[in-house]
């Protein structure tokens, strides 16, 4: 019997302590990698072989990034989750956004460390 690989997260934000915070939460749960800038998130993207979930930030720091990093997940790892987690959800652009992305206001990050955590669990 094979043990199933890890969960395979993805956390995008320019606020390093945010990200420290995610991983903190996250650990044990899944595996996550980190990327701070946008060139650094399209780096992982296209280097991963999987990716279950995808959270970026709305803006880092380029306006639209958060939008061009879940695109380019959407495109390389069908299937994963989305997730926008930003500071300003009015900005979010959501047409701009792949269907199913989830957006999250960053008051909210627990509520979204939960919706993350209880959506990977449910796909076994």
């Amino acid at each position: 019997m094979h043990a199933r690989p890890a969960r395979r997260v993805l956390v995008v934000d320019d606020d390093e302590s945010l990200v420290r915070a995610c991983v903190r939460l996250l650990r044990g749960h899944c595996s996550v990698e980190c990327a701070h800038s946008l060139e650094a998130a399209l780096r992982v993207i296209r280097g991963s072989d999987r990716l279950d979930a995808v959270w970026s930030d709305g803006q880092i720091p380029d306006p639209g990034g958060g939008a061009q990093v879940l695109r380019a997940a959407a495109v390389k790892h069908p299937g994963a989750l989305l997730l926008m987690v930003t500071g300003q959800p009015d900005a979010a652009n959501v047409d701009e956004l792949p269907p199913d992305t989830r957006v999250f206001h960053k008051q909210d990050g627990q509520a979204a460390i939960e919706y993350l955590l209880e959506r990977l669990a449910a796909v076994g």
